[in-house]
This record gives structure tokens, sequence and C-alpha cells, in this order.
């Protein structure tokens, strides 16, 4: 049975009819089905065209990898999650250790790790003219290894079975507020659904926050994320006999039939990815897209830590963010840090600077 939707954030069975100043709506608009087409009145909004050369920031090398052994991965899975303590100092002589940053970025999913990869390779201390100190901390686990789409590597092959309730070191845990929790956040079970931003929807945004995003001022940042994600629309060949009726009924009644672009590499298409990891790696996300190159430029990624709050202190008649306390490993430690990011989501943040005393 095919499943019909209206892709927008308006409520049920209402229609795209111009633009509404109140709630923000807007005829862009598209209808959705199956997650492969869209369509619009409007004409295509977006221009993916195939990559002339989509290998050339993760190329793929030598044959796929080898399974391993269930105690063998849970051992390999225990090492790379184990974390160094670098910057650390005695905290009044209590013996408790408190480590100090110049960034700490609380949360690693799609904005949090993207943050503390292009920071990290762009960031200069001006006082030093050294390279940020950063730290990327995340409650969940870290599933660490260079990507190879199209293959992955055997750590997250054996994590991601896609099989309920068999899936051999229960990869995701849970924030206090139902989501996923791990390095890559929610990135790790998402669609690979990349539909970009229209200028309609920059126009909304300047209205509701008087912050200048405009179209043209985050083309560069359009581009990356294509380029990085691999953004290209659903190749034609994968399309099912429903999304094929649909396209040729639409196309009839004067409608742009679109195909919806994608975030992946060498997907073969091989399961559902809602609710699941991708174990061949072809699937864009910051675990494989931007925390390897955040590791390159020296962030130290903190998996398995719980941010307990941020540390505010009062300068004037304002609070400054001065560091974080958490806990890691069952001992409750404190990160002092010029400069504090919460990339926490919308439900995340909000308790977080409630637990914080903001």
């Amino acid at each position: 049975m095919t499943s019909w939707s209206w892709k927008s954030s308006t409520s049920a069975g209402r229609k795209p009819e111009g633009r509404s100043q109140e709630s923000g709506f807007t005829s862009s608009a598209e209808w959705q089905f199956e997650g492969y087409l869209s369509l619009t009145r409007r004409g295509p909004e977006q221009n993916l065209e195939p990559s002339k050369n989509t290998n050339r920031k993760f190329p793929l090398k030598g044959d796929a990898p080898s399974g391993s052994k269930q105690e063998a991965v849970r051992e390999e899975h225990e090492k790379i999650t184990r974390t160094k303590e670098p910057h650390c100092a005695d905290v009044q002589g209590r013996g408790e250790m408190q480590k100090n940053y110049d960034l700490v970025i609380v949360g690693a999913g799609m904005a949090g790790g993207i943050l503390a990869a292009r920071i990290a390779e762009r960031g200069v201390n001006p006082r030093t003219g050294e390279k940020l100190r950063i730290a990327l901390m995340d409650m969940g686990p870290y599933f660490k290894g260079d990507p190879r789409p199209g293959y992955g590597i055997p750590l997250r092959r054996q994590s991601y079975a896609n099989l309920p309730g068999r899936d051999d070191l229960e990869p995701y845990r849970s924030t206090p507020w139902g989501l996923t929790a791990g390095i890559g956040g929610r990135s790790l079970h998402w669609t690979g659904q990349g539909k970009l931003p229209t200028e309609e929807d920059h126009e909304q945004w300047f209205r509701e926050t008087g912050v200048n995003w405009s179209y043209e001022k985050l083309t560069d940042a359009r581009t990356e994320i294509t380029e990085m994600f691999h953004l290209e629309p659903v190749p034609e060949e994968i399309l099912p006999p429903g999304s094929l009726l649909f396209r040729d009924a639409a196309t009839k009644m004067g409608y742009q039939v679109n195909r919806s672009p994608w975030a992946r590499l060498n997907c073969i298409s091989c399961a559902p990815c809602n609710s699941f990891g991708c174990k061949y790696d072809a699937k864009s996300g910051p675990l494989v897209r931007y925390i390897p190159i955040a590791e390159r430029n020296g962030v130290e990624i903190m998996p398995d830590t719980t941010v307990e709050k941020v540390v505010l202190e009062k300068k004037g008649a304002t609070a400054v963010a001065t560091g974080v306390v958490f806990t890691q490993a069952g001992k409750t430690q404190e990160a002092r840090s010029e400069k504090v990011i919460l990339s926490c989501s919308t439900s995340g943040d909000p308790l977080l600077l409630f637990k914080s005393g903001y």
C-alpha cells in the first residue's frame, strides 16, 4: 500500500497557497512520494547535477574488509573509545582533574561535528598563534574509523547489523529527551535525504530573526555540503513502480517532477536507512565526513561523556560561559574553556541551560 504525504510544516490537509506571514509556511513546499520524488508547479528549486569527481574527497582503497569475531570487535570498540586527557590540571589540590581548552562543543551531531572540523581546521589562538585546543563531547559511543564508502569498516559493519534485537554492540543510546546519542548524533540513522534550503527559506529566517542569513551569503556553505555529502538526485534506476506511476501522473497534470536529492556515495540500497546506521559508510553524515577531519586537526573526541551543566560566571550585568561540568566513566570533572558551543538539539540545549541556572 502506498502512502501519500504533504512534505511541509503545515498542519494536515493544508494546501500551500501563497505565504502565511504568521506561520512562515511558503508555497515552495513540495509533494513528496516515497522519499524519492517531489513536485512543484514552480519548477525545480535545486539543480543537483552528478559530481564530475564524486570520489575526490573520499576515494575507495583496497578490497572490502573481512569480518571479525564479536569479541575482537568489542575489544576494538573499547580501545578506540578510550580517550586521552591532555591539558589537565589539579583542581584546587583535590586530586580532581580540570581540563583546559579554547573551545568546548557539546553535542557531536550534524552541527557539532561540522563545527568541530572546520573551526579546528582554520582556527588559531590570536594570543599564541597556535591551533585551537578543542573538545567535542557527546553522551553516546564512538564508532571510529576512516570512511570506506561502499565497504565500511569491521566495527561499523558489525555494529549496524540492521536486525532489531541483534545488534551486537547495541550501537545507539538514547538521550533523556528520547533522541539518538552517539558521535554523529541523529545523522547516524537519518534517511540521507539532502534537501537544501530555498531562497524563500532564507527570506523567512531573516524576517523571523533579523539576522542576514541571505541566500547569496550562504552560497559557499551550500556548495560545501553538496560536495561533502555527495548530494545527487536519487538514481532513476532504483525508483520503485509506484514512484514511476506518480511521476507520469503528475507530469500529465502539469507539475514539474524532481528526483529528490540524497546524501549517499556508492549506495547499494541494501535496506531502509531510517532508524539504522549504514554499515557500508555510504550514507553521509558527520561521523564519516567531518569527524575524521576534526581528529586530524587535533580535536579531542570525548564519547560517553554527559555534560551536567555549563559553568556560568557573572561579569557585570550579564553571565559568561567559562566551561562545563561533565561526567565520564563515572567521574565528574570540569573543563574550562574560553568559548562554549551548545549543539544538543532543540530539546537538549534548553534543558542544559536550565540545569545551568541560565
